[in-house]
């Protein structure tokens, strides 16, 4: 097991990351390109409030920011979608291939607006060219979600698609790719962030019923689901490791260590985390303002929970100012791999700057967490 304090923060609180602080907390503001309507979004519950089924529009011009009004999608044509999030149970990974396997599809970027907590709710399915010649394939489901103040889609820094550059990566393997939007740009990660928290947004209920919807109409691996994110996306992404732990194979949280106590699984879940020495939102050496675990205990507590027993951490991997260690002998076939990037921001290693502190691209982190994670499908 690893020893030792690295003490991890949020610089910006809930109810701070507004107005001219807005850049300091990843950026504002919707993405630049167009996308579909939604109807608008106010407020949020938690739990398993009933709301009436939403149907998206195809082709008109989108509305930026929260996931209400659904934020702008990079180009294709919206589906259509009825589900209320409030009465979808968590799906249970059998291995059966999805409902939605022989169904046609077209590549490029579809917008969906669902109804979820008695909202609607906006996400974007990226579908490479590969998956979409071979439909009644069962492939892996991949989302991504964005950090606090950010949005899904869009050819901006404040885009977790332009961020994470994760499309190429999708395009190359041919596994499907999802880009939600937080409620009011946040989600609810249990101590972190925004609107999402202080209305108490069930964001894991979204999950769920993003999870039905694709399988309705993807040929999606059972197995091989998995969540990744950036600082509150990484920390929504632990969230659903904890609680939902029956339908996600591994995460992938990137500055954005464990922000829930306590945490349960109901089996061994896989973890790639990435964090930069010199984070100025998410601090690597220490803070005081987020409950927000230490990176090295956060990291320690999925080791424990995950039962390793690795006496030291193996390392993976070393290029310039990116190290990776991993702990893999682990219960179920999981494991644990932390990389730090010395001197690195609040970043996405690998992707695009988004101007909060140094970047590096010593570390691919899209295409070294699809490593991670097609090594560790749902056993």
């Amino acid at each position: 097991m690893r020893t030792g304090r690295i003490a991890a923060t949020i610089a910006c609180l809930v109810s701070a990351c507004t107005g001219a602080t807005l850049a300091a907390c990843g950026g504002g503001g919707a993405s630049n390109t167009s996308g579909e309507t939604g109807q608008d979004a106010s407020g949020g519950s938690s739990g398993s409030g009933s709301g009436s089924g939403g149907t998206t529009s195809s082709g008109s011009s989108g509305s930026g920011g929260s996931s209400g009004g659904g934020s702008g999608g990079s180009s294709g044509a919206g589906e259509a979608g009825v589900i209320d999030a409030g009465v979808v149970d968590a799906p249970i990974a059998t291995g059966d291939a999805s409902s939605g396997c022989g169904t046609a599809a077209t590549a490029g970027m579809h917008d969906v607006t669902i109804q979820s907590g008695g909202m609607a709710r906006a996400f974007h399915v990226y579908v490479p060219a590969k998956y979409a010649t071979a439909t009644s394939t069962p492939d892996t489901l991949v989302f991504v979600f964005h950090g606090y103040t950010q949005v899904g889609t869009g050819n901006t820094f404040t885009s977790i698609e332009y961020l994470s550059q994760m499309d190429p990566v999708s395009d190359a393997q041919g596994f499907l790719l999802v880009y939600p939007d937080g409620y009011m740009n946040s989600w609810n990660a249990g101590d972190c962030c925004g609107a999402a928290v202080s209305s108490n947004v069930d964001d894991v209920g979204f999950f769920d019923a993003m999870v039905a919807w694709i399988e309705s109409k993807y040929c999606v691996d059972p197995k091989r689901v998995y969540v990744a994110g950036l600082s509150n996306g990484g920390f929504f992404s632990n969230r659903l490791g904890c609680e939902r732990a029956n339908v996600v194979a591994a995460i992938g949280p990137v500055a954005g260590p464990l922000d829930i106590m306590p945490c349960n699984p109901s089996r061994p879940v896989p973890m790639f985390e990435v964090h930069g020495t010199a984070d100025p939102v998410v601090f690597f050496d220490g803070g005081s303002s987020s409950l927000a675990l230490p990176v090295e205990q956060a990291v320690s507590t999925w080791e424990g929970l995950d039962k390793c027993t690795d006496s030291m951490p193996a390392t993976v991997y070393t290029n310039g100012a990116a190290t990776c260690t991993e702990e893999s002998m682990c219960a179920g076939g999981s494991a644990v791999e932390l990389c730090v990037i010395d001197g690195g921001g609040h970043q996405w290693p690998g992707g695009k700057d988004d101007y909060l502190g140094d970047f590096s691209s010593d570390l691919d982190t899209s295409t070294s967490m699809m490593k991670f994670f097609q090594e560790h499908p749902m056993p």
